[in-house]
């Protein structure tokens, strides 16, 4: 019985050992990933998410690295458990940013931290090793290699998964995994095991979900945790505010949109999470429209054919 038991794991080593490697992505891509139970401005418990997606490519001291940028969404709740004193808020911080590079020979991926060329992730790992000193790795050198096994994710494909922990109660806490990065977040820290932690929610490549995991018990969820529809491009429509007007704002809800001419544009209204929540096709400049939404900002896009503007709206 042994020796079968033997041979089913050399069998299972082989397997691992001769799987293909598979890179980090680089391009194409949007990671969605958070940080949960982080204090921020004095709040109490704060959820922070990161939608990033790829930008231009940024030359540093000669090394070239994959830029990945977005915005980073706040989300707070203070007095959490107690009805009596219990609020909440949000606000969004914008260019959000991160470079990396990868060497696909060696498995290891690299990043620009503290103006040097500094490892990231080593995914050419041995059991029970200790993880290296990565810039993520907040709990070097008590960090272990503890397993590794291969998962199946939502492209089809076997990527190996390497079991991170220590050798107390919280061994097997936090996992890496081939072309996706920690399950504690890309470019966010694998913190020690406690309250504060983070999580990579969604990793989508070529518009198609390749990973997601949305299910974080006793945390503080995003409010649009329920998909992976994140649209980080929200920062980057032109700002040509000089020639749009929005008024009254702040606003009920009723307000009205006026820009150099009244013509027929093309009309989005975002929240800050980047969801469209109204649209008009055929707007005409200078009308009014109202909003039922709940309060807080919303973004409004015009665009025609060779132009598009952009201005915040608050709903009171």
């Amino acid at each position: 019985m042994k020796a079968i038991l033997f041979s089913a794991c050399f069998v299972c080593s082989i397997s691992l050992s001769a799987q293909t490697y598979i890179p980090i992505p680089e391009s194409d891509a949007v990671w969605i990933q958070a940080s949960f139970l982080v204090g921020m401005n004095g709040h109490e418990h704060t959820t922070m998410t990161q939608p990033l997606s790829f930008g231009a490519d940024t030359v540093v001291s000669g090394i070239t690295y994959k830029k990945l940028q977005g915005h980073q969404l706040v989300e707070w709740v203070d007095g959490w458990g107690n009805q009596q004193t219990f609020a909440t808020g949000s606000y969004t911080l914008h260019n959000a940013r991160f470079l990396f590079r990868q060497d696909a020979t060696s498995k290891k991926v690299y990043t620009f931290w503290d103006n040097q060329d500094t490892l990231l992730y080593d995914f050419d790992l041995t059991v029970g090793q200790v993880y290296p000193q990565t810039v993520n790795n907040l709990n070097y050198p008590n960090l272990l290699v503890m397993g590794v096994d291969s998962i199946q994710l939502l492209d089809g494909l076997y990527h190996k998964k390497w079991i991170l922990g220590t050798n107390a109660s919280d061994s097997g806490y936090v996992s890496i995994i081939e072309g996706v990065g920690s399950t504690m977040g890309f470019s966010l820290p694998i913190w020690p095991l406690f309250e504060q932690t983070g999580a990579i929610l969604c990793l989508k490549e070529s518009g198609d979900q390749i990973y997601e995991n949305w299910v974080n018990l006793g945390v503080v969820q995003a409010e649009y945790s329920e998909q992976c529809e994140a649209n980080v491009d929200v920062e980057t429509i032109d700002n040509n505010t000089a020639t749009m007007a929005v008024f009254p704002n702040p606003s009920n809800g009723a307000f009205r949109i006026t820009t150099e001419t009244d013509k027929f544009y093309e009309l989005s209204v975002l929240d800050l999470l980047g969801r469209e929540i109204y649209s008009e096709p055929n707007f005409l400049g200078g009308q009014e429209i109202t909003l039922n939404v709940r309060t807080g900002t919303y973004i409004v896009i015009l665009k025609s054919e060779n132009k598009s503007y952009q201005k915040k709206i608050t709903v009171e």
